[in-house]
């Protein structure tokens, strides 16, 4: 039966992947895409590649972080290339077993109970949302002067604060579930103590928002790089506005790998600046591909684990 939903659910993603791409690309002008094309530079793909490994290793030093923490020693090898095999599940090799499950099972398999293991995942998950939040609040006035329409702004900034306030379900949450003497809750409410340790560990907490921050502007300042190539005359800042939206919503699980949904996103988001709908398209597939090509090293990672687990 599961099995069954599961291959339902992948159904659902790629069939919203493929009504997108299909839509956007029904739209485009292909001398626009080929012309774009055209004019990326070796020196651009490596650049930017460079930057999305950097982005892996960052998040790998964020969760060693987060299980210091929690009083777990995690080799900080053993955890880049866990989340080198999450990130080829994840980007490069879509399927029915997501990358955080990926991540959850090696890292239960290093002797972490499974307990620790899902806060581990889930807080960094959690913690790469909610620096994500915080970013947007900075640029919510430009935002607010970028959308004409004021309905989805008024969006944009209640699930802001939402995202932000649930830092108060985390530290309150745990006090109501004392109540409930059940199994599930008492595993929920040790899920949240540990988010309280983590969210008031003063330096190593200071340390990780700083760490997750910086992925956010590595991630931005890679499809900026991209973006000189394609001569858009956008700076910096422009994607600074935009981007953290654009991930916010290819983040949401209703596509395969956020194709389709980031690409619509991006679409939609610079044609505010006025540019031209082709070009963002071609920009989002060009950086979704660097994705894919940056966690190709799980791959590699993935089989020698393997052979090691066989022998």
């Amino acid at each position: 039966m599961k099995k069954h939903f599961r291959k339902i659910i992948i159904l659902i993603k790629l069939l919203v992947t493929i009504i997108l791409l299909y839509y956007l690309f029904n739209n485009a002008d292909f001398n626009v895409i080929t012309n774009n094309l055209s004019l990326i530079s070796i020196d651009t793909i490596i650049i930017v590649l460079i930057y999305l490994t950097l982005q892996i290793f960052l998040t790998a030093y964020r969760l060693e972080i987060i299980f210091k923490t929690l009083n777990i020693n995690m080799n900080y090898l053993k955890l880049l290339k866990i989340n080198y095999i999450g990130q080829f599940f994840n980007q490069t090799l879509p399927s029915t077993i997501g990358g955080d499950a990926v991540r959850l099972l090696y890292i239960k398999n290093n002797n972490i109970s499974w307990l620790n293991s899902v806060c581990g995942i889930f807080y960094d998950r959690y913690l790469g949302l909610l620096s994500l939040f915080l970013i947007i609040s900075l640029f919510l006035p430009s935002i607010s002067e970028l959308l004409a329409d004021k309905l989805l702004f008024n969006s944009i900034l209640s699930f802001t604060i939402s995202g932000l306030a649930s830092v108060i379900i985390v530290i309150w949450a745990n006090k109501i579930l004392f109540f409930f003497n059940y199994s599930l809750f008492r595993k929920i409410r040790t899920v949240l103590l540990h988010g309280k340790t983590i969210l008031f560990s003063k330096y190593l907490t200071f340390h990780i928002f700083l760490i997750s921050i910086a992925i956010h502007l590595i991630g931005i300042l890679a499809i900026y790089t991209l973006s000189c190539d394609f001569e858009m005359g956008l700076k910096y800042v422009d994607f600074l506005i935009i981007m953290p939206f654009v991930f916010l919503f290819s983040s949401l699980p209703i596509s395969i790998a956020g194709w389709g949904t980031r690409e619509s996103a991006i679409v939609y988001s610079l044609g505010l600046m006025s540019i031209n709908s082709s070009s963002s398209l071609i920009l989002s597939v060009t950086f979704g591909i660097m994705i894919m090509i940056a966690g190709l090293p799980g791959s590699f990672l993935l089989n020698l684990t393997k052979k090691h687990n066989r022998k």
